[in-house]
């Protein structure tokens, strides 16, 4: 597994100039998830602009600095991030990584594990392209299924209450309403 992050990073950075920029936006990406596994401070700080910012699943704004701090403490962990869809769109010096990934991991007491679909923005400064911005979002499968198929009442599945903006386990009421431990409800 080092070798393969050895081999990948190599590669990226001896991409020629007018190489296959998606390619190039791919291997970066996967750079970033194997430092994220290893807490590679060093790798995050070279591919991350200075004014980076990350959008976390509860909505709240990390800059570059908060990130590494996170990492270097070892208060932000990942076991797995097994990424089973990445797609990437070039927009000229900017390009969006999409993609879907399976996910083990924590920061400090809260459990991070599930499954997400995150962006993260790329741009080419100074012929050097460095991520911008990231920005992570749940999918929560049970909470949409139970809308559309009416899952019975005592159900639960684990959601971000769009009230309280607490991650927590929800209650699937009839008719695929939603109840928060705090007792609000939403469809």
């Amino acid at each position: 597994m080092i070798v393969l992050a050895f081999i990948v990073a190599a590669w990226a950075l001896a991409l020629p100039q007018g190489a296959n920029v998606e390619q190039s936006i791919k291997a970066m990406t996967e750079q970033l998830n194997q430092a994220a596994l290893k807490g590679d401070v060093a790798t995050y700080d070279k591919l991350l602009a200075d004014d980076y910012i990350s959008i976390s699943i509860f909505g709240g704004a990390s800059t570059k600095a908060e990130l590494l701090e996170n990492f270097k403490s070892g208060k932000l962990k990942f076991e797995a991030i097994d990424v089973t869809d990445l797609k990437v769109r070039v927009y000229g010096d900017a390009a969006l990584a999409i993609s879907i990934a399976n996910v083990k991991g924590h920061l400090r007491a809260t459990d991070l594990s599930g499954q997400y679909r995150s962006v993260r923005v790329w741009v080419r400064h100074k012929g050097q392209w460095q991520s911008v911005s990231f920005q992570a979002t749940r999918i929560a499968a049970m909470a949409a299924a139970s809308r559309e198929t009416n899952q019975a009442a005592d159900a639960y599945c684990h959601y971000v209450c769009p009230t309280c903006l607490e991650y927590c386990q929800l209650r699937i009421l009839h008719g695929g309403k939603h109840q928060c431990k705090n007792g609000h409800e939403w469809w």
